[in-house]
């Protein structure tokens, strides 16, 4: 009888893995973004497609950018440039206190969010990143 109840016991968590089915995504940091600075915010892969939210909160106007990690350096290195980003992101906010991003990751793609700072001041930011499998 045992047997029989690990078995199926091992069944069901293998069942689980191979769904895809995951725990929602939710990271809330606070950091400091120095002064004409470019903090980066590097998420894992999810096992699924995710749409992902990001919301933040600055003292100062920033640029936030949600980026696949594909294209992570190369937008980044845009911003430490303060060269005006085209093309490579999912979703932008320019020159903002308060917002929000959304964007939907693929399965298996590593993302980030990025934070420019292009004022003269240091500045504390509240950032919350949530996810789900969609």
């Amino acid at each position: 009888m045992r047997f029989h109840y690990r078995l199926g016991l091992g069944v069901v968590v293998v069942a689980f893995g191979l769904c895809g089915c995951s725990r929602p995504l939710n990271v809330e940091r606070n950091v400091l973004v120095e002064s004409l600075g470019v903090h980066e915010i590097q998420i894992d892969p999810p096992s699924s497609q995710q749409q992902v939210t990001v919301m933040i909160r600055s003292q100062v106007p920033l640029d936030v950018y949600l980026v696949l990690e594909k294209n992570r350096t190369s937008v980044s290195d845009q911003l430490q440039r303060q060269v005006k980003v085209e093309s490579g992101f999912l979703d932008k906010l320019e020159n903002v206190k308060e917002g929000q991003l959304e964007g939907t990751v693929p399965a298996g793609e590593g993302y980030a969010v990025l934070l420019s700072n292009s004022s003269g001041h240091d500045t504390k930011v509240a950032v919350k990143i949530s996810g789900k499998s969609g």
